[in-house]
């Protein structure tokens, strides 16, 4: 059995995916991956062939997303398999117009029309509206990442529900690391708080950053990259918080264990930029969850369901710095008290992969056999 998976985004980031290849080629799928960038480049799958696209620079957003959508569809007509999967509009649309690319999945991992960068632009929006309406009614089945994205595509396009399938982690024993304190430098007196993932233009980290200049007995370590990197990284210098707000690169997946192990409290404070970000979930969750981090998290619905049915952090408005400021004393006393350790063991053998991708198989199974 061949499945072709077609996305846009930069594999090194797609640890959903990954879980997701993992577990198909188990179940032995060939697994093809189309996908912008060259087949040279650092990412983490492995026995899959590689399709790339070959995509100018992003220099004009629009036309990156019109040359995408245009070579997969003229790629398609020579594309071979027993089931297509689509990620997000953008591949879901141009596999979605031909019909020898069935059957066809389509997971959606954002609220496309309801991002930050599309949910004030109302012609954007329409568009993409359009496109994701045409492709969802022709696929065979849909998932998506959280119960909240579900019943809102379910209601906005008047479609057969989909099935949730979760950005957990794999389980994994507690592990015992220093590699943060180690690379850094730092004493073991001091908090070390870690966000990890993308630095991306819709986000707004200042509140966050504010905050911290108040809490010297923490750190703040940004492990990632994106778009605001380099003036995150002059606003640190400006304000001479070197000391306080550190900057990691990215790493593969398969790196991250060991450093998320090595922190004392993982940090998701996305700002309200269109629901999108108000129904997150993402896959940081997940893995600080794995490594058994207290949790300071944006108080949106998602997240707040999953830190208070296991009680293993605090949701605060991730626009107030003083707010945020309050919320991480009290974290810090509390995580160093160990008030969380029972919620968190409890949660990371509860919200897991080899939980989630029962799921996942029924529901491929489904779809394409």
């Amino acid at each position: 059995m061949k499945m072709v998976i077609a996305i846009l985004s930069d594999l090194y980031h797609e640890t959903r995916l990954l879980r997701m290849v993992e577990t198909l080629q188990q179940d032995g799928w060939q697994i093809t991956l189309v996908s912008a960038g060259s087949a040279s480049g650092e990412h983490p799958f492995q026995g899959v062939e590689f399709i790339p696209l070959r995509l100018k620079p992003r220099r004009r957003l629009k036309r990156y997303y019109f040359a995408f959508m245009w070579q997969l569809f003229r790629l398609s007509r020579q594309l071979e398999a027993d089931c297509f999967l689509a990620v997000d509009p953008p591949a879901l649309f141009p596999l979605a117009l031909r019909r020898r690319c069935r059957p066809l999945i389509y997971d959606s991992r954002e609220f496309f029309t309801e991002m930050g960068t599309v949910v004030k632009r109302p012609l954007i929006r329409q568009f993409w509206y359009r496109l994701e309406r045409f492709g969802i009614r022709r696929a065979n089945g849909w998932m998506t990442v959280c119960a909240g994205i579900e019943r809102e595509l379910r209601q906005l396009y008047g479609v057969n529900p989909g099935q949730v399938i979760r950005n957990t982690a794999r389980a994994q024993t507690p592990l015992t690391s220093n590699y943060l304190r180690r690379h850094f430098n730092l004493p073991p007196e001091q908090t070390i708080l870690l966000y990890q993932g993308g630095l991306w233009s819709a986000y707004d980290f200042t509140p966050l950053n504010e905050a911290m200049l108040q809490l010297p007995q923490a750190v703040l370590i940004y492990l990632g990259d994106g778009p605001l990197l380099e003036g995150m990284q002059q606003w640190v210098a400006q304000e001479q918080a070197a000391d306080r707000i550190l900057f990691h690169p990215r790493v593969v997946p398969q790196q991250l264990p060991e450093i998320t192990a090595s922190a004392d409290i993982g940090v998701i404070l996305i700002p309200p930029a269109g629901k999108s970000y108000w129904y997150l979930l993402p896959n940081k969750l997940f893995e600080f969850i794995q490594a058994r981090l207290p949790l300071l998290v944006s108080d949106f619905p998602e997240l707040m369901d999953v830190v208070t049915e296991y009680a293993i952090g605090t949701g605060v408005d991730p626009t107030d710095s003083e707010a945020i400021l309050i919320a991480l004393r009290h974290l810090v006393t509390a995580a160093g008290q160990g008030d969380f350790d029972a919620g968190l063991d409890r949660a990371a053998r509860e919200l897991t992969w080899e939980q989630e991708e029962t799921s996942f198989r029924n529901f491929v199974r489904q779809q394409c056999v």
